[in-house]
């Protein structure tokens, strides 16, 4: 069992502490793999997550315009021979026919497509924390032997940049 810490955390109260903290990291010397974000609200999908999401929307979507593809080429294509009919006798029909299912194909797929798309509100709210307002995170970083875990406690304990107050300073900071 190593004698050392194998990570350290730094907890700040909001955005900004924790944006300057990973700043100050880096500055440090500490690589970005090594960094990571804990604590947050929204859950942050897995790549594979979020594809096997995009695959099931899409086959959603596609199901969808398949059907209003059908639907639409039948419906329209009735209308296009019964008008074809009226308009130009029995001539009038089979280009009517042809001309309603292909127009009832394309407007019945668009909006049997469109009918089923999702719309993922999470994606949105990951989005909108406010910088200065207050949303526990954790820094973690991932050490390999005690100077790298002192160093990156004064990393993340350092409340100035240059003189002057970095964003978040006072606002809970706490290491582990």
């Amino acid at each position: 069992m190593p004698d050392s810490p194998q990570h350290v955390t730094g907890r700040f109260a909001t955005p900004a502490a924790a944006r300057a903290a990973m700043s100050r990291l880096e500055a440090a010397g500490f690589d970005g793999d090594a960094v990571t974000l804990a604590g947050l609200d929204q859950a942050v999908s897995t790549k594979q997550a979020a594809n096997d999401a995009d695959l099931e929307a899409t086959g959603d979507v596609a199901k969808g315009a398949a059907a209003g593809i059908g639907i639409g080429a039948a419906g329209a294509a009735i209308v296009g021979g019964v008008a074809g009919t009226v308009v130009a006798g029995p001539a009038g029909t089979i280009a009517g026919i042809g001309i309603g299912a292909a127009a009832g194909a394309g407007i019945g797929g668009f909006y049997g497509g469109a009918d089923k798309l999702s719309v993922n509100e999470d994606a949105w709210v990951t989005y909108e924390l406010e910088a200065t307002e207050e949303h526990p995170i954790e820094v973690v970083v991932r050490v390999t032997g005690r100077d790298d875990a002192e160093r990156a406690r004064a990393a993340l304990a350092d409340t100035t940049t240059k003189g002057s107050e970095a964003p978040g300073t006072g606002s809970g900071t706490t290491l582990d």
